[in-house]
């Protein structure tokens, strides 16, 4: 399937790469299908590894994308509580067995880059199924700032503190 988008251009996807979002995300309810871009390639299957910035890119709307990326490469104690109700709706038993994302936000100063840890997704990597959820956690907002977070946990901060870890 071709799709195209205003980032990337003209991208070619295999339909068993789509993610689907019942109810779509917050903010854009009627936009449930798309794919998430990695840096092994459009389309490639989400790994369980730890990876900077990723795209969230939709399927239906072509000016649709979103940058996401694990939480956890920039907060390690970052913890996910669901409802048994969405782990079903997911087909996963646990958090632990789906990927989380979160949406970030990159302003023209990229090092003041923040992340959304109130709304997170939960992705069923194996039948391609994900959600958003609000998080009932004090600790979270919709705005940490990365880099800070990066430098607190003693991942970053240094000379290459804003670089791309994968290369």
């Amino acid at each position: 399937m071709r799709v195209g988008t205003t980032r990337f251009g003209e991208l070619e996807i295999d339909l068993d790469k789509i993610i689907r979002f019942e109810g779509g995300l917050f903010g854009f309810p009627t936009t449930q299908r798309f794919i998430l871009l990695d840096p092994g390639g459009p389309g490639s299957a989400p790994s369980q590894g730890r990876g900077w910035l990723r795209w969230l890119q939709s399927v239906d709307d072509r000016d649709l994308a979103f940058v996401v990326l694990d939480p956890t490469f920039f907060r390690p104690d970052y913890e996910l509580s669901v409802e048994q109700e969405t782990l079903a709706r997911l087909e996963l038993g646990s958090t632990e067995e789906g990927i989380v994302l979160v949406v970030a936000t990159v302003p023209e100063t990229p090092r003041e880059i923040t992340a959304n840890l109130k709304a997170p997704i939960l992705l069923n990597p194996h039948r391609r199924l994900a959600q958003q959820v609000i998080l009932d956690d004090p600790r979270y907002s919709t705005r940490h700032r990365v880099l800070e977070e990066l430098a607190r946990s003693g991942k970053g901060g240094g000379a290459n503190a804003g670089a791309d870890p994968q290369g």
